[in-house]
């Protein structure tokens, strides 16, 4: 089985991931600000 940093090599599903895991992030920080920032807005 190929690791994680081979499959990644490729540069399109890196791109797609890295996409897919900035989305994440943003809905996080939407959602649970105060985790990710110290703030209690």
């Amino acid at each position: 089985m190929p690791s994680l940093y081979e499959v990644l090599e490729d540069p399109a599903l890196l791109a797609k991931v890295r996409g897919t895991m900035l989305q994440s992030a943003a809905a996080l920080l939407a959602e649970y600000p105060e985790v990710f920032t110290g703030r209690s807005d």
